[in-house]
């Protein structure tokens, strides 16, 4: 380059990516299953809750919710909150 000359600059352009064949091509991705919850597999179980104060409570566990579950508890069901549950322990059939 001579003195004096001015260049104007240009990026290069980028290549076009080499064509896929079907060989090569991945197959559409499958969509992740989730695990079942520990908790779900628990419902129509016999369980004991143990709760924050002590008591522990036996039962069959009949249904299960995101801040509530409901166990029945001789022929009563009663709904049951989380927060105030320590530990529920699954009875060995």
């Amino acid at each position: 380059m001579a003195k004096g000359e001015i260049r104007e600059w240009a990026p290069k352009k980028p290549e076009a990516p080499a064509a896929v064949t079907p060989q090569e091509a991945k197959p559409p991705a499958k969509p992740k299953e989730k695990p079942p919850e520990p908790e779900k597999l628990l419902v129509g179980k016999e369980v004991v809750v143990h709760f924050m104060d002590g008591t522990a409570l036996a039962g069959t566990m009949a249904s299960m919710h995101q801040y509530t579950f409901v166990l029945e508890h001789e022929g009563k069901k009663l709904l049951i909150y989380k927060h105030g549950v320590k530990l529920i322990e699954g009875l060995p059939a």
